[in-house]
Formats: C-alpha cells, structure tokens, sequence
C-alpha cells in the first residue's frame, strides 16, 4: 500500500502571497490551456498581468470574493477563488479558479481546497456551487465529476478565458447542491 500522502495546509492568502499565488496560477494556465492558442497569442495571459490580478484581488477582497491557498513545506502549492452571487444570485456561489502546482497535482490538494471553497460558499448560505470547465479538459470534468459535481446542461461559447484575442471555447457549467 502507498504512503498516505499529507495534506497541505489551507489558508487565506495575504498581499505578500501574490506573486507565489500568481506564479501557480500562469503556469497551471499555461500548461492547461496554452495549447490551445497559436504559439506567441498568449500575451494577454502573462505572468505580470496574473500577479496585478491577485495583487488588486488581495488588496480589495470584497466581501463576496474568498480565496484559499494550499501551503506545503512553507511553499503555496495550490489556491481556489470563489465568488458570491455572481449573477445578482446570492443563493449561487462560483468556483471562478482552481489551480495546483505541476508537482502537486494527484496529492489531494485540489481535492482539499475545492472542498474547503464548497463549505465556506456553504457558510455564507449558498445553495447551490457552480464552475466553468472547457468542454475538452477531460482529466478536469473527471476530477470534477468524482467529487460529486455534474453538468447541469448549460453551455457556453466564448473566447479562452474571457481575453478578446483568444479562441472561442466551449466550456460546461458543473454544479453542486449545497442545500
């Protein structure tokens, strides 16, 4: 039997997180998605627009965005980003992000922050969690999938992560009954 593998432990992130935060999040983007957009059209998607992104995200948190990151070995291996209400709803909670170190992935740190970002979604009263996922990312609708998520048949047409220049998607949106 293999050794159990330890949990990170999850924490709120703070301003001085945002360029480790930041770091996962480009190159977990990039290897996910950068095949998908020609050699070079990824500029919009850069590391330094990804740590202003989290650093404007960490210094204005509103009240109905949360993050948590994974933290092992003094390093941040992983960080989930949620909102409240997107859509005026605030019965509906979005996962708008989650993303793991390369080294990390399949050692529970997805799993575990996309669990502690269903409970604190759940602590604010949300009914019901939803995520977007690309209609092609099979190991991530799996993942998903295995965790009790399902597709509630809404589907979208837009380009890559919402940057103008990228190519148009198909994404799912996946769903969790909090109640």
């Amino acid at each position: 039997m293999p050794p159990m593998t330890e949990l990170p432990v999850l924490r709120s992130p703070g301003l001085q997180d945002a360029q480790a935060v930041a770091e996962i999040h480009y190159h977990s983007w990039v290897a996910t998605y950068g095949p998908l957009v020609a050699p070079g059209a990824a500029d919009p998607f850069r590391l330094t627009e990804r740590v202003e992104h989290w650093e404007r995200l960490l210094r204005e948190l509103p009240r109905d965005r949360g993050a948590l990151v994974a933290e092992r070995d003094g390093r941040v291996v992983g960080l989930v980003e949620w909102e409240i209400g997107p859509e005026g709803d605030r019965a509906i909670g979005e996962v708008h992000a989650i993303h793991v170190a390369a080294a990390e992935r399949g050692r529970g740190v997805g799993t575990a922050l996309l669990a502690a970002a269903v409970e604190a979604l759940r602590s604010f009263g949300v009914h019901r969690a939803v995520l977007w996922v690309l209609a092609a990312n099979s190991p991530a609708r799996r993942f998903y999938e295995g965790l009790g998520w399902t597709w509630d048949g809404t589907i979208i047409e837009r380009p890559l992560g919402d940057f103008a220049d990228f190519p148009r998607v198909i994404e799912y949106q996946y769903a969790l009954d909090l109640a």
